[in-house]
């Protein structure tokens, strides 16, 4: 920090408002688990700076999935390479912060502080200052930044390059990355880490065919914190038919006893379930509505999703489950709600990828329905003045446009054929085993090597 002149030591004033600071040490693991680094950061106390005084913005990136996994698809699909780097948020500041001399200085905390020059780990407004310095290099370097998502730069020349910002993580796709990487690091202070074998918390594979992307040693270490390293496997996520109901009193008493934190451990597996494990949604969906009151009942059910999570290697795919803020009065209507949102996902997907240039055209996307009535509605064939649809919001009727407009298309699949359908219910074993092998999830030691079953995929 001395040699990039983050502080100077200058005399205290009474009259200067001080920031505290706190040491944070980090080990750094690899793909593998192993030890590589032994990280030590000087942080400010952000929780003691008051908006508008000590800062006046703060922004923060942060990593949207359906983007990231996007790029690895179309990596994957074009043989692209990917490198990570790590930067340094040490940039310049707006604001004067003064700090606490923190541990360490052999100087009197009575006469002395710092007063900083540029930002440092913990302070509001220090990502803010990174984002805007490394956004104006870009700029200046001819780099576009992505309108639908700021995570994203691209420059589109002789070697395609696109970047893929989170927080102080980059990762670069691009056949050429070299050069790029010898640009940054003459402007910014930059850790070349090499291929991106661990991004944002994922152990990433390259394999003949295809990239692979797991979450095992999250999931591990998870098993490890609970005690469940050595429990019993299930096939299912949560046990078949079974009800979740709020709790009593007693029940309530009954479940303090167990001294556990409940919403910290749906967190956690809710975690797995944004990324890798998507299994997981309509489980996690079902046991986070008791957050605030759970009981036994609800507290075995995470167990039982522990237990399913030995022994499964999964895949990228990016789905997500959420329930609807309103209520709905028949199932076409749920299922028309549904599917206005899935179209504005389809359509955000669709733009950003010609944005990004990754493709000049978009096809016809073909969405599977398995409720006749709603495709009756969406395609127009159906009278809106009748009793059970005239009330539906006017605002999603703007699905109708979008199919007459050949931007996507409705076809009827039977729900025992529909994939997703283990995204909101609990299904049979057998369906499930069908529809996450449709998906790519792989359950180790039971279906082989993931490079296996790729290689079989491919033969198919």
């Amino acid at each position: 920090m001395e040699s990039l002149n983050v502080w100077e030591v200058i005399y205290l004033d009474p009259g200067y408002r001080l920031i505290g600071t706190t040491w944070v040490f980090k080990t750094k693991r690899n793909h593998l688990g192993k030890i590589v680094e032994h990280k030590a950061h000087l942080c400010a106390q952000g929780f003691t700076q008051t908006a508008g005084i000590d800062y006046n913005k703060t922004y923060l990136l942060t990593v949207c999935f359906n983007s990231l996994h996007t790029l690895i698809a179309f990596a994957a699909t074009n043989s692209l390479p990917f490198h990570q780097k790590s930067a340094f948020l040490n940039d310049s500041l707006n604001e004067t912060v003064y700090l606490l001399l923190p541990q360490g200085l052999d100087l009197a905390r009575e006469k002395y502080c710092l007063h900083l020059q540029k930002a440092i780990y913990g302070l509001k407004q220090a990502p803010l200052a990174w984002y805007d310095r490394l956004k104006s290099w870009l700029a200046a370097s001819r780099f576009a930044a992505c309108v639908l998502d700021p995570c994203v730069f691209y420059q589109n020349r002789n070697h395609p390059l696109w970047l893929y910002v989170h927080v102080d993580e980059i990762v670069i796709f691009s056949t050429d990355e070299s050069s790029f990487k010898t640009e940054i690091s003459k402007e910014l202070e930059i850790k070349d880490i090499g291929p991106a074998d661990l991004m944002l918390g994922v152990k990433v594979m390259r394999l003949p065919n295809g990239i692979s992307l797991d979450q095992q040693h999250f999931a591990d270490s998870l098993l490890f914190l609970y005690g469940m390293q050595e429990c019993r496997p299930v096939s299912m996520p949560l046990p078949p038919n079974n009800q979740y109901l709020p709790v009593t009193k007693e029940e309530a008493l009954e479940f303090k006893k167990l001294a556990v934190n409940y919403r910290s451990a749906i967190g956690s597996i809710n975690h797995l379930s944004m990324d890798t494990r998507t299994d997981l949604s309509h489980a996690i969906s079902l046991l986070s509505q008791f957050l605030e009151n759970p009981g036994v009942t609800h507290w075995s059910g995470f167990l039982h999703v522990l237990r399913y999570l030995r022994g499964f290697f999964i895949l990228k795919v990016p789905l997500k489950t959420r329930k609807q803020p309103s209520v709905s009065l028949s199932t076409t209507e749920a299922e028309y709600k549904a599917l206005c949102d899935l179209t504005s996902e389809l359509l955000w997907l669709g733009q950003w990828v010609k944005e990004c240039c990754l493709f000049s055209t978009i096809a016809t996307i073909v969405v599977h329905e398995d409720n006749q009535s709603c495709i009756n509605a969406a395609n127009g064939d159906c009278n809106f003045n009748n009793k059970r649809m005239k009330h539906v919001n006017i605002q999603l009727h703007f699905l109708k446009e979008v199919i007459h407009s050949s931007a996507i298309r409705l076809i009827y699949t039977p729900t025992y054929a529909m994939i997703a359908d283990f995204l909101t219910k609990s299904v049979p074993c057998p369906t499930l085993s069908r529809a996450l092998s449709c998906l790519s999830v792989i359950r180790l030691g039971v279906r082989g090597d993931v490079e296996n079953h790729l290689n079989t995929d491919q033969d198919d």
